[in-house]
């Protein structure tokens, strides 16, 4: 019992302190290149004060959505805690904090650049908070359905009976959380280049946020096929007639399968998105021409994901059916 309420207490610790960690680095971040970009563009001090304070309010979701996690698990973790129950939450908890670190990092990269590129061509000034909100909501998706896994895993805790039903559930947890991490990647990776471009060539702006669109579509659905199979995990029941010792351990497999396939593509993703971005900024003329390209890319780099979907699936559907 005393191990059952110790796992439970850590959750809440780690489900905090972690978020908190990563957002204060993505504060102060952001805030040194804003402080940067009143240095170099003082007439720009009302502006820079209104944008801080609508990116420090990005910038706190991961430590708001922590906070509600904590008081969910305070309210109905601690209800008859099995050994089961307490690794399971324990163990999303800590899916859940790396994807949040994960997230304030990328957002508070995504602030540095918009101070950045805002200091540099205030003329950008309405362009360039467009880009940063699109940005940032994009960025935190991952985080929000990481959440949603969460608290539908909360839901189902009271009824494990099981290593392997526990193995369910940390499988869920598992793959809609670092499901989020390529994402995540994609996105630090491509942030420089929206903003530096938009810089180098003022022209292109207005197609770049139109294409960025298609962009990061397509990097989300590389965090909604983890999310399908954590849904499939927590809503199926286990078979009965699969249910010998460390069967459970086949819905791990199925999470990194899916993990790893849609790692791999957002990466993809990004850097083929980043040549696009380059020959766009050196070739606007040819700017249609460039995109039907990318779109065909981008059906054969997702295939990489929709591949690890299938099998997953077909791993989850045959120790549920």
């Amino acid at each position: 019992m005393f191990l059952n309420f110790a796992l439970l207490y850590a959750a809440i610790v780690v489900v905090i302190l972690f978020p908190i960690f990563g957002v204060v680095f993505s504060h102060s971040n952001a805030f040194r290149k804003a402080t940067q970009a009143l240095h170099r563009q003082p007439v720009i001090q009302p502006d820079v004060f209104k944008f801080v304070l609508n990116a420090m309010a990005f910038l706190e979701t991961p430590l708001v959505l922590a906070s509600i996690v904590g008081l969910f698990i305070l309210a109905k973790g601690f209800n008859n805690p099995s050994i089961y129950k307490s690794l399971v939450i324990f163990s999303s908890i800590i899916f859940l904090a790396i994807i949040s670190i994960f997230t304030s990092f990328v957002s508070g990269k995504v602030c540095e650049n918009f101070f950045s590129t805002y200091s540099k061509n205030p003329n950008l000034k309405n362009k360039a908070f467009r880009f940063l909100v699109i940005m940032l909501t994009f960025c935190e998706i991952p985080l929000v359905l990481s959440t949603v896994v969460f608290f539908l895993i909360l839901q189902k805790t009271d009824s494990i009976s099981s290593l392997n039903e526990a193995l369910k559930y940390v499988g869920a947890a598992l793959s809609t959380c670092l499901g989020g991490v390529g994402p995540a990647v994609a996105h630090y990776l491509l942030v420089p280049d929206y903003f530096s471009s938009m810089n180098q060539d003022e022209s292109i702006t207005d197609s770049l946020l139109n294409y960025s669109f298609v962009i990061e579509t397509c990097l989300e659905i590389t965090a909604i096929f983890p999310f399908i199979i954590s849904f499939l995990m927590v809503i199926l029941t286990f078979n009965p007639v699969y249910d010998v010792p460390f069967m459970g351990f086949s819905f791990i497999a199925a999470a990194f399968c899916i993990v790893f396939g849609c790692m791999a593509s957002s990466l993809g993703i990004a850097s083929s998105s980043r040549a696009f971005i380059s020959a766009l900024l050196s070739r606007n003329q040819e700017a249609n021409s460039f995109f039907k390209m990318f779109l065909l890319l981008e059906v054969f780099i997702e295939s990489a994901a929709l591949i690890s979907l299938i099998v997953a699936s077909m791993i989850v559907f045959k120790i549920t059916f």
